[in-house]
């Protein structure tokens, strides 16, 4: 009986250590498993603010050069310049570069938004879309005032109306500029 009970007692203890281990080992690999997870997790997450963090750095300069070059194509449209050394000329020339302007950002706007969409919140994404949007479908009408100004078809612009357009446009702009502004606030918040 003595070597029964000594057999059951050693047993017991090399069972016990057995099962430690199992459980030992199986805690490890759950533990590697999760600091993978957490790790790939991390790693993700950095990426997408990098890249969040790239947009706003390139959206900011494409939106503060448009602010200014829309305010120009209408000063030169509509003669807001109110300089007399100025000819008609020289404003045509300056509208015309405006006008340039505003396409290349509008295509800059595009290439930026598509190659970021994955990258941003759904409301800052819809925001500087609406941008895009309101730039592509005013394009023409820029263009028409433009073209009336300088091509003598009409005796006057329709100062109201181009005011009305440049006014819409910065608008737009400054509500796809404070979605930004706030998106960041929101990520600089601890």
């Amino acid at each position: 009986m003595t070597v029964l009970v000594a057999f059951l007692i050693f047993g017991k203890a090399i069972m016990q250590k057995y099962v430690e281990q199992l459980i030992e080992t199986s805690a490890n690999k759950t533990i590697e498993t999760l600091k993978h997870k957490f790790n790939r997790t991390t790693s993700a997450y950095e990426l997408l603010l990098r890249k969040e963090f790239d947009y706003y750095e390139s959206i900011e300069g494409i939106y503060s050069k448009l602010i200014i070059g829309v305010q120009d194509l209408y000063a030169s449209i509509c003669d807001a310049y109110k300089c007399e050394l100025m000819d008609e000329a020289k404003r045509h020339v300056i509208a015309l570069e405006e006008m340039n302007k505003y396409y290349e950002a509008l295509f800059a706007l595009k290439d930026l938004h598509l190659r970021f969409e994955a990258y941003l919140p759904v409301e800052v994404w819809e925001a500087n879309k609406e941008v895009c949007r309101w730039m592509q479908e005013t394009k023409d009408l820029f263009q028409d005032s433009l073209a009336k100004a300088f091509d003598g078809r009409e005796p006057e612009v329709n100062k109201e109306e181009c005011k009305t357009l440049m006014t819409a446009t910065l608008g737009t702009i400054s509500i796809a500029v404070k979605k930004n502004r706030e998106r960041l606030v929101e990520l600089s918040t601890p």
